[in-house]
């Protein structure tokens, strides 16, 4: 998928930007004695799924009946999507699902869509529009879930974690959810019930759940992770009926689907996703180019992956091109100098024998300050003068370049 191509003496690579807006290409260029190596992962290998195996996966669930059965008799539907900060395209699946509704007998004032934020920012009618499609925005009721209002207790886990959840999506007796399955520090891969809790959960509840984590079970697979564990017990208590879950190639494109019973097309997705999102990478890498590109308003994520490949004394160049900047996070990021969300903290410390370099053309001063000393980041807006900096910092000979597609959800293993 991604080449290193040599035009006029000087080496180029292509990488992908802009997943929400025009999608126009990045071109970057290298001095032609520099050693390019492209870290990719296995799932870029991968054919995309067309239209007709869409269709198919939908209409063959994993561990339940086919929607059109199970929504047979129902009333009300609540449609839950995942929000801007992943690159699920709703509006592709959405002909199938409603199609299925249809049949069962469903009216369209009887469907309502319900954007999945957990404790994130709002949503605008452009969001929903480049999230759903034009045609559904204008055809039915989409809203914010909001974790500070409207949200009804509905139980405890066996933990003893009290469970409030969007009072709408409980009015309902038909619950489907769409969403991905990627890497995610947490949880070891979002998806499945993630949709759900913490993404339609009161903020209460919200951050109960992200206290069940000790840093030894970080990232930890399936129910070696405690949060796993609270997740499977709150959809008992939600009653969700149909989930479907898409894997991504790092231009978005969707290479696999899971459609069924929520546990069960989780734990069947997981066991691809194992596979594709794990990325190649090199040792003695002089300089790691890592682009946040699918989710580029979680950038420090890709920060993270060029800072765990490139060698010590290495310089981590972090491309982060997003004109809405960095999302919002009212359970973790900073509101002002001296105020945050309840797990506002600076967790991160940022290596001091490494160089960072941000390359982008929407600098804000706010970006990283999760990390304690973000004052070593320099941001830049030419190549050209990154380039310079590169030969300045290990001089002008061969150096060794890794360069990492989409560092938000390539997986990287050592």
């Amino acid at each position: 998928m991604y080449e290193v191509t040599l035009e006029n003496n000087l080496q180029k690579v292509v990488l992908p930007q802009y997943f929400w807006y025009d999608r126009q290409p990045l071109p970057l260029v290298f001095p032609h004695n520099w050693d390019i190596k492209i870290c990719g992962m296995e799932g870029d290998y991968l054919p995309i799924l067309g239209q007709e195996e869409i269709k198919r996966k939908i209409s063959n669930p994993i561990g339940t009946f086919p929607l059109e059965e199970l929504a047979k008799g129902k009333k009300e539907v609540a449609i839950v999507v995942d929000d801007i900060t992943r690159p699920t395209e709703a509006s592709l699946l959405l002909p199938y699902i409603l199609e299925a509704l249809s049949k069962a007998g469903m009216r369209d004032d009887c469907i309502r869509f319900l954007i999945s934020l957990g404790s994130h920012g709002a949503h605008t009618a452009e969001d929903f529009r480049k999230k759903i499609g034009n045609e559904i925005v204008e055809r039915f009721g989409v809203y914010n879930h909001n974790c500070y209002e409207n949200c009804v207790e509905v139980g405890k886990t066996k933990s003893g974690m009290v469970v409030k959840i969007n009072a709408e999506l409980m009015q309902c007796d038909f619950k489907i959810g769409i969403g991905a399955i990627l890497p995610h520090l947490y949880v070891g891969y979002s998806g499945g019930g993630k949709l759900f809790l913490p993404g339609m959960a009161h903020i209460d509840t919200i951050d109960a759940f992200h206290s069940f984590l000790t840093p030894g079970e970080k990232g930890r697979i399936n129910f070696e992770n405690p949060m796993m564990r609270e997740i499977e017990d709150a959809l008992a208590l939600i009653g969700v009926d149909f989930k479907i879950d898409v894997l991504v190639n790092t231009k978005g494109q969707i290479i696999d689907l899971f459609a069924g019973e929520t546990m069960a097309e989780y734990s069947e997705g997981v066991k691809v996703a194992d596979k594709i999102y794990v990325t190649k990478t090199y040792d003695d890498l002089d300089v790691v180019i890592s682009n946040a590109h699918l989710k580029v308003n979680e950038g420090d994520i890709a920060l993270l992956a060029g800072l765990e490949t490139v060698k010590e004394d290495g310089t981590c160049v972090l491309i982060m091109n997003s004109p809405s900047g960095q999302m919002t996070h009212y359970l973790m990021r900073w509101f002002g100098k001296f105020i945050g969300g309840k797990q506002a903290v600076t967790r991160v410390q940022l290596p001091e024998d490494k160089k960072v370099i941000v390359y982008s053309q929407y600098k804000d001063t706010i970006t990283f300050d999760p990390f304690e000393n973000q004052e070593i980041i320099t941001w830049e807006k030419d190549w050209v003068e990154i380039i310079q900096q590169l030969q300045a910092r290990h001089g002008s000979e061969e150096l060794r370049v890794g360069i990492i597609p989409d560092g938000t959800i390539q997986y990287i293993k050592r």
